[in-house]
Formats: C-alpha cells, structure tokens, sequence
C-alpha cells in the first residue's frame, strides 16, 4: 500500500489545481438584432398579442405567471424578456391559444417571422455559459480509461454515481470532486496500479487473511468472541480482492460440535457455488479444510457453509442434542503459480528494450505519463515523478515497485483526473484547440476513453490539422467496437433510458417480467443506435426502422416466433405478424415504452413529455403546486378507460396549457402497455389513439406520430443539440445555437447519424476553447441592442 508521505504529495499537486466551479448567471445579452426589424413590425406583433393573447396573459393575474403585456411593454423600451423564446415555440406548436377561435396559419408563420429577430438577441441558456468547464472524468470514462491504457478492469461502481447536468452525466459543470472522492481515487490507483505491474523479482504469493469479525451471514449463524456460531444450515461470507488472476488456494479455520450419528459436514462457497465439501471431525478442535481455486482479478465472495444441521432437543444425552459448526477465519493465498509480465509490462518493455538499462526505467515513466495526461510531456515532468519515486521506494525495491509508485501518483494528478486545456491569452475572445486537446475530445465523445495509439500518432504527425486527416479518423473510430460507447452513453441518456435497470413494473400484473428480459429491452435499443451509427444509416431509421435486435426472450414479450437463442441478433420486423406495427423505430422499443410508463399502468402523460423532451426538444415546465394528479401506481377500475381519467384531469384550468400537448402525444402511444406489448383492449374497452393536437393537427395512433416528426425539422434539431450537448459537456450558448443552424444547413434534412457526428466535431464550437468571461456584461450588448442597431 502507499505511505502517506506519497498521499500528501498527491493531495497538495491535486489542491493546486482543484477546480472551484463558479455558476455565474450571465443575464445580459449577446449579439445584435437584425437591422430589419422596423417600427411596423413592432405594430403588427402588438397587434397580434393583443388580440389573442392579452385576455389570459396580462396584470393583475395573468395565466402560467406570463404577462405579454409587461414584455410588449419592456420591448418598447428596448428590453426584450426571454419569454419571448417560449411564445415562438407555442405559435410553432400552434397550440396557443389553447381553445377557441385561432389564427390562421398564415398569422402564425408571419409573427413567428417577426420573432426570429427578437428570440435571436435572447441569451439561451441562464447562466450564459460559453465555455466548458474543466472536466473531471465521469466514472464511466475513468473505467474505460483504465481498461484501454493500462489493461486493468476497473469495476466504475467502486466510484459515486456522477450528477446530471443539461441531461447527461459528462457535463463539467457538476463533476465537481470532493476529499472524500480523492480518497476513492487514492485507493483505486493504488490497487490499479498493483495490478498493473507483477513484481517477478520477488513474485511470491501473497496470503489474505479475514477474522470472523470481517465476515457476515444473513441467517442461521451467530457471532461470539470466539467466532461464527452456525447453528443451522447456513453460510457465513467475506469478500476478498485478488490483484491478480492465477492460481489460488482458499482455506477456512473451522471446528464442529458433534451430535447424532454423522461428522459435521461443511463446504467452501466461491461466489454462491459450492467448490468443496468435507467432513469436520472430533468436537470443537479447529482445523483447516482447503482447496485450490482458478481465480480471476477482482473482488470475489468466499463463503464457509454448514450443510447437515441435526437437532434433537429430547435426546437423554444433553451433548447429542445440537449439532452444530464454528468457522474462526478464512485465507486467500495466491497466485500459487509463476505470475507472467502484464500487459502493459510487455508493452512499455517493448517500447524500450533498444535502450541502455540505465535509461528504461525513465523512459517508460515518460510513456506512463504520456498515456495518462494525454499529451507530450516534458523532462521537468518526468523528472518530478521520478523524485516521488526515489522518496518513497527503497534502493533494493524492484522497478516494478518503482513503476508502480509512479502509476498511482498520476492517477490521482490532476492532469488524468481532468481533461485540462490551455486558455487563450489575455485578450483573445477564444484558441482553437491543439492536435492533443482534438483527440482527447474526440475519444471522449465517441469512446467515452482516452485516445490511443494510433490517433496521438496522428496528432503528433500534424494528420488531425485538416479535416481530411479528422475525417479519416473519426471513420476509423466509429469502426471500431469502441464506438458502441456513444449509444451506451449518449443514446442511451438521450433516449432517457439509462436508469432502465432500476424499473421494475407490477409483479401482480406482469409476472412473467425478468431481469433478462429487462436487460435485453436495453440492449435493443443501444444495439439498434450503434448500427445507425455504424452503417452510416439515416437519422430517420430510428423513428421508423423496419428491423431491430432480439434475442428468444424479447421475441417471445413481443409474440415475435423464429428467434432462438440467448445472443441479440439482427431481426426484420414482419408487418403482417400481430403486435408489430409497420415501421416504427423506437416507438415500439420495449424500453423507452417502460421507461414512460407507470408500475402498473401506462402513462399517456410521461409518454407525451418523452416526445417532446427527446425528439421536440420542447420541454415543457413543471406542474404548478397543490394540483392533484393522477395517483402513480394507481389502476383504472371499473369501466373507465385511462384516457377518460386524464380527460377529467385536464378540465382543471391549471392543468389544461400543459396537458393538451401532452397528452394526445401519449394517448398515440396507448396501443402499447407499460411493459412495451401491443395490445387492442385496456379494462375490456377498445383502446382509442386517435388525437388531436392544439393546432388542430388528427394524429392516428403511433404511425401518425411518426408521421408528423418525419414531416417536421424538429427531431433532427433535437438530436443535433442534443449530441452537441453531450459532446461539449455543456449546455449550449447563444453562438453554439447558431452552430446548430450552420450544421443542419450542411447536412441536409434527413441526415445520416455518422454525418451529423463528424459535422459536430467540425463546428467551430467544438474546435475552440473560448475565455474565461469575469463579467458577465462583456459577454453581450447591453438591452439597448436594438436601438443601437437601428
């Protein structure tokens, strides 16, 4: 283990560049309003707003707390309110005003016309954010990391689960690190570091010993001071952390009570599977029962049963009345055979075999900390590692021991832990990123891991300085099996079904409902991501592929025959077969249908928010206060249909602004129950999914939804912000908006996922790292914009 000298030398480098993440709120704006917005048009959006909008929005009490009449009013005098944003996206929607007579169209698109200057000057974001914030690894980028350069597994549960931030878990903003997180890091280096290089100087098995008071049991078993009582067939465990896989030998010291006419049986458990069983003779003289075990790196659970529990409590013989078993301790001793060079011994051996022995060891603490940072680095570096190394490492220690100091001391530096890049000089607005800083992003996005060999060769050979160079490696990346990281953690957070593992519908009415089953629903939709990716098929193909993947266990909740087996395999949907509506894509995924559902019912109203949230990009706000709901778990009874009880919901006035987007977006989805199934009936009634939109829109059922996003830009748009969210880890500024309109220009309106990627990493936001602003007044004009633009 490392001595707190090295500890201390870590935490002090960590402190010196610790991160104080400030949310400064930047309320100005940025930019100017286009020189054509006249006093006419002023006129004709007060005439507008006056006509249809001021009966519910203005003083004294003016519905959803929007007063049109105040922002008219503060428009007049040059100060434009951001509400104005949420009124150009109910006109698009046309769902304002909500009953009534409406506008016609040609009203709506001519005063959506003449917001587009005013929405154009609004901040997008609260805080005015236009820069990403120092990133610190997400636990699921650390693991990667680890496994990709070191070739060690790192289990990323031994680390906090990371907060949300603009919807994703890579967001700079809240990966914030605490001394109680270093710790965990201090402590994860060092085993990572330990099994990353085998001492084969002094390779002798090590032996790992537990006390009775390190172990537990969950029944049948009692613990006194001389250790563990099991009184009746049971099992008492511990776990033990191998370094390395190989050859082990797991003892227990045990003892038995004799009574009846056979020995004390007992038996050693490696992960719940019985390895061994013996017989425990004489009456309470501990001994040791053993057996040798092939064992992989990694925590693994050792357990000590009793298997013949006997009890006669009216035996005239007190001492034949109770049969019982003691267990005192358990030993891992190991790896029993010779331990070979790992991985990366072999690696960095290579790399510097042609070197005089002198210079090795130096070198390959140069390579360790080129892979580690990311980056170059520089003998200064190098050589302050080294001096950690030859403080705490004694002149008769191996090298293995030396390189293992040095491994540990930068996994905990900052420069691994954070993905730091260079600010532009004072007085530039923002630098466009070197080779290096490319790479690293660019890995991050698409492998959630760190570049490797292949893409720092290009960086430093000058290949990634064009977009040639760019293209052919991000082609190369989105090939390799890497890749599938960016439907694992991009598609699966945007889709909203990465806490999927956490759901579990009504056992009462889905009983046939497995883990299996909700792994594969999982896997369904990742799978079918990553081949969009791959294949360099349309966006499209996720709104209304024909095909997917199954394995026999999701085939048969689907009522899909002819799939056997327990692997996903690619499968082409039959629309003649029942429950397979014609090309649906991720509407008829059984995991996004269980992610927005309740445990016992459907939810028409999670189903409505999912759509707009993920494939409008149009959330809507949250319920107002004290308004009664429908209960969450709650069944519909009696001969009420769902859709009835919603309705009722919906004349609240409270609710109604709200719920009239949302619900006809779920009330489409109704064909499908909670746990992704089609079905024709709910509660004996025919299901309806006939709805109708606020702008008057008749969607039928789930194909007219699809329908309508295939005949809209919203959807691409979403995915677009959404995937630039993700790969800057923030959320997005006024000019990452504008972005977004110069990437869907050059890609067309139906796009394939693979070009909206590499138009992503192309953007000018992307290829920059912009300054630090300290007052937030000199990242807009002032509210006088438009007057000094006219």
């Amino acid at each position: 283990m490392m001595s707190k000298s090295l500890r201390r030398t870590c935490f002090v480098s960590l402190a010196k560049f610790r991160i104080r993440i400030a949310l400064a709120f930047a309320l100005c704006f940025v930019g100017t309003v286009d020189h054509t917005f006249s006093q006419n048009q002023d006129e004709l959006l007060g005439t507008f707003i006056n006509q249809w909008c001021l009966d519910c929005h203005s003083s004294p009490r003016p519905k959803a707390d929007l007063d049109l009449g105040a922002a008219l009013d503060a428009l007049k005098n040059d100060d434009m309110w951001p509400v104005w944003r949420d009124v150009q996206a109910r006109l698009i929607a046309k769902d304002m005003p909500p009953k009534g007579e409406k506008p016609s169209d040609a009203e709506y698109q001519e005063l959506v016309a003449q917001l587009k200057p005013i929405v154009a000057a609004l901040p997008i974001t609260d805080d005015g954010r236009v820069r990403t914030t120092m990133r610190r690894l997400n636990r699921a980028e650390y693991a990667n990391t680890i496994a990709d350069l070191f070739f060690v597994d790192f289990n990323r549960d031994d680390l906090p689960v990371d907060e949300i931030g603009h919807g994703f878990d890579n967001n700079g903003d809240v990966l914030s690190i605490s001394p109680l997180l270093f710790e965990k890091y201090m402590n994860a280096a060092e085993r990572i570091a330990q099994a990353a290089f085998v001492d084969l100087q002094s390779a002798e098995p090590a032996l790992i010993q537990q006390t009775a008071s390190e172990l537990h049991a969950e029944r049948g078993a009692h613990l006194n001071k001389e250790g563990w009582v099991l009184f009746t067939n049971s099992v008492v465990e511990g776990e033990i952390d191998a370094v390395h896989s190989g050859r082990y030998r797991f003892e227990a010291e045990v003892a038995g009570k004799q009574a009846g006419p056979d020995l004390v049986e007992m038996a050693l458990f490696l992960n719940g599977v019985q390895i061994k069983k013996f017989e425990v003779s004489g009456d309470m003289r501990l001994q040791k029962i053993g057996s040798e075990i092939d064992l992989k790196s990694g925590v693994s659970t050792f357990g000590v049963g009793f298997l013949n529990d006997y009890y006669e409590p009216k035996n005239p013989k007190p001492r034949e009345r109770d049969r019982n078993a003691h267990l005192s301790s358990i030993s891992l001793e190991g790896p029993l055979d010779i331990p070979s060079p790992t991985k990366l011994q072999v690696l960095l051996n290579a790399k510097t075999e042609h070197l005089p022995e002198s210079e090795r060891l130096n070198e390959q603490v140069r390579i360790l900390a080129s892979m580690a940072w990311r980056r170059p680095v520089d003998d200064t570096e190098v050589e302050a590692l080294l001096n950690i190394v030859t403080e705490l490492v004694r002149e008769d220690q191996s090298d293995a021991q030396r390189l293992r100091i040095a491994l540990t001391a930068l996994l905990v530096h900052p420069r691994f832990l954070f993905r730091i890049e260079a600010d532009p000089r004072s007085g530039e607005a923002q630098r466009t990123i070197d080779a290096w800083e490319w790479a690293t992003r660019v890995s991050y996005f698409l492998w959630s891991s760190a570049p490797d060999a292949i893409l720092t060769e290009a960086a430093a050979s000058g290949a990634l300085n064009d977009s040639a160079g760019r293209k052919m490696q991000l082609d190369r990346m989105i090939e390799d099996p890497r890749a599938a990281a960016l439907a694992e953690r991009f598609g699966a957070q945007w889709l909203q079904i990465d806490g999927l593992d956490q759901l579990r519908p009504d056992p009462s009415q889905f009983g046939d409902f497995t883990d299996e089953l909700l792994s594969a629903m999982r896997a369904e939709t990742v799978l079918v991501f990553d081949a969009i990716l791959k294949e360099g098929r349309p966006m499209s193909d996720l709104l209304e592929a024909d095909w997917t993947f199954m394995n026999e266990v999701l085939a048969r909740h689907y009522g899909i025959p002819g799939v056997q087996g327990s692997h996903m395999r690619r499968v082409s949907l039959d629309p003649e077969l029942p429950g397979v509506p014609d090309r649906m894509g991720v509407f008829r995924h059984a995991s996004v249908l269980l992610a927005t559902s309740n445990p016992t019912r459907t939810s028409p109203v999670k189903r409505g928010k999912w759509v707009l949230e993920v494939l409008f990009d149009d959330p809507t706000p949250p319920p107002p206060a004290n308004v009664d709901g429908l209960p969450e778990d709650g069944r519909v009874t009696g001969k009420t249909s769902l859709r009835a009880l919603l309705e009722a919901h919906r004349s609240d006035p409270a609710c109604a602004s709200c719920h009239k987007r949302l619900d006809p977006l779920g009330f489409a989805l109704e064909p499908f129950d909670a746990v992704g199934r089609w079905r024709e009936h709910e509660n004996n009634l025919p299901i309806d999914d006939a709805a109708r939109l606020p702008d008057g829109t008749l969607l039928d059922g789930p194909q007219g939804l699809r329908d309508l996003l295939l005949a809209r830009p919203d959807f691409i748009r979403s995915c677009c912000r959404h995937l630039l969210t993700y790969a800057l880890g923030r959320g997005l500024s006024k000019d990452d908006e504008n972005q977004v309109d110069e990437i869907l220009n050059g890609i067309g309106s139906n796009p394939s996922l693979r070009a909206l990627v590499f138009a992503v990493i192309e953007c000018e936001s992307f290829r920059t790292r912009r300054a630090e602003i300290s007052d937030p007044s000199e990242s807009s004009s002032s509210s006088n914009a438009r007057r000094n633009s006219s």
